[in-house]
């Protein structure tokens, strides 16, 4: 059962097995964003001890800030994997969504773990 899903991810752009390869996305999306969720908790806390005002504590979370709008970028995407018909609908829409993951592992101040796994998948190279 287990190599299924990787087989349907691999025929995901030639064949389909489009629910596999949706479900999978979406499970990446969503432990991104929880796991960003709880670096952006600590840092909001560190920010705060570490600031003397809110300037600072501003300047401290701009960062963390901006790779928040970049994981709320990546799951707008994954919204929209499941609305596209047709093959090259889809294959656009899963290239869209690598680059917004993309985008969350570059401007991201710390390394997300689901992120590095998304990104280290082989069906990138059909993008």
């Amino acid at each position: 059962m287990k190599l299924m899903k990787p087989v349907c991810l691999v025929l995901l752009l030639a064949l389909g097995c489009r629910a596999d390869a949706v479900n999978a996305m979406s499970n990446t999306t969503r432990r991104a964003d929880e796991q960003y969720a709880g670096f952006l908790l600590n840092a909001a806390d560190e920010c705060l001890g570490e600031s003397d005002d809110w300037r600072e504590y501003d300047a401290c979370m701009a960062p963390w800030l901006a790779g928040a709008d970049a994981v709320i970028s990546l799951r707008n995407v994954t919204l929209s994997l499941d609305a596209d018909h047709g093959r090259k609908a889809f294959r656009s829409t899963t290239c869209r969504w690598f680059e917004a993951l993309t985008v969350v592992d570059t401007i991201s101040p710390s390394p997300v773990p689901a992120v590095k796994a998304g990104l280290s998948s082989r069906y990138r190279r059909r993008c």
